[in-house]
């Protein structure tokens, strides 16, 4: 029976993630234009880095860690050896795949944020838009929430909303 892998979760918040495989891409436009001769240890250290980056933003086994590893293979290859033009042409089209890669998987971060920052005042009227926002919180909440309200009567209420250090999974009956 062939042994299938098991997909880990990622390791690090959508946030973190988009800042680090930015941080990625600007690095790759340092490679682009360059010879493959000089740029070889570079890409190699930009390799693994981003690789490792993957595997903490999406999960290892994931299909965008597949997707990096094909885009690896992003060249042509050719028994007996290659000329060194071959070696160049074969460089930009790796960083050409990485880009376009890298693009997308900052795509689908971006899409796993919060659609707006949150406010945190509301006017009378507000109630969907508070509603909103205080839901995004206490889903991704890994420490207390404190809220301040007032009444009518200029009175300051405060509401702590605490979670124990394991948090429930999503798919556990909610009290």
């Amino acid at each position: 029976m062939p042994c299938k892998a098991v997909q880990n979760a990622p390791t690090v918040s959508p946030d973190r993630a988009l800042k680090a495989l930015t941080q990625q891409l600007d690095g790759l436009q340092k490679l682009k234009g360059r010879r493959y001769e000089e740029a070889e240890a570079d890409e190699t250290e930009w390799q693994h880095l981003t690789q490792s980056l993957i595997e903490a933003a999406f999960g290892d086994h994931s299909s965008s860690l597949s997707k990096f590893h094909t885009a690896n293979w992003a060249w042509e290859h050719y028994a007996g050896g290659m000329s060194p033009q071959q070696h160049q042409v074969n460089f930009e089209l790796r960083v050409r795949e990485y880009d376009a890669l890298l693009r997308s998987l900052i795509g689908v971060l971006r899409l796993q944020l919060p659609e707006e920052e949150i406010k945190g005042v509301y006017e009378p009227g507000e109630q969907y838009a508070f509603y909103r926002d205080l839901s995004s919180l206490i889903v991704t909440a890994t420490r207390d929430i404190f809220i301040v309200r007032t009444s009518t009567s200029k009175c300051l209420t405060c509401t702590s909303i605490r979670f124990p250090t394991a948090r429930r999974s999503a798919s556990s009956p909610t009290k």
